[in-house]
């Protein structure tokens, strides 16, 4: 019997988490338990209790985000999952909506540790760390969809993270990656999601350019 076009893309979903997302997933995990560890989660006031959502756990997006045309780097892989009535871009995409899911959770997760702490956070605190990590995840697809190199993909967004941690929050406007813990306004974190759902579709678009070239 055939499948129906949900059965299809819910299996591959399953595939994904179970083959691809699992071990991204966990390191996150690890991110999210060292969060106490490394960062006071108790009594902290709003600018103090951003500190460890924006400078640490965002960091989970690019470990997420960033390996989702991973597996096609293998050629025998790519040939045959691009020879599956699926196609590879419905998989790029569920791979991308799984892999920021996963993120919001880790988000939602952290922001809840803290509240149960004590500590002053609220809805804009999801917001935060999730734009950050999106921002930061998509930034590292995309450059990982243009180079074809996973470390390169890694890299950029961490250099990314570098720079806005050493230089002038002035320089980066909008795009400044610790806002919150400075005091600022939230619209920012609207641009910084926005862009990286720009920068995450922007690398399932340039994997299918490169499918089709092939």
């Amino acid at each position: 019997m055939a499948l129906t076009r949900l059965e299809k893309y819910s299996a591959v979903a399953v595939s994904n988490l179970r083959h691809n997302l699992a071990p991204h997933l966990l390191l996150s995990l690890g991110f999210l338990l060292l969060t106490p560890v490394i960062f006071g989660v108790n009594d902290l006031d709003a600018l103090a209790a951003a500190v460890p959502l924006e400078y640490f756990v965002s960091l989970t997006g690019p470990i997420l985000l960033t390996p989702i045309i991973l597996p096609e780097q293998d050629e025998a892989v790519r040939d045959v999952a691009a020879a599956r009535e699926t196609g590879l871009t419905p998989v790029y995409l569920l791979r991308a909506a799984t892999s920021i899911l996963a993120l919001l959770c880790i988000s939602l997760s952290a922001v809840l540790m803290l509240w149960a702490g004590n500590c002053q956070v609220d809805s804009s605190s999801v917001l935060a760390v999730t734009a950050n990590g999106v921002f930061l995840g998509g930034l590292g697809a995309f450059s990982y969809s243009l180079c074809r190199n996973i470390a390169v993909g890694y890299m950029i967004p961490v250099l990314y993270y570098v720079l806005n941690f050493a230089g002038n929050p002035q320089n980066f406007g909008p795009f400044y990656l610790f806002s919150f813990s400075q005091g600022q306004r939230p619209d920012g974190k609207w641009v910084l999601s926005i862009t990286g759902f720009v920068l995450t579709a922007g690398a399932i678009v340039v994997s299918h350019l490169r499918q089709k070239l092939r």
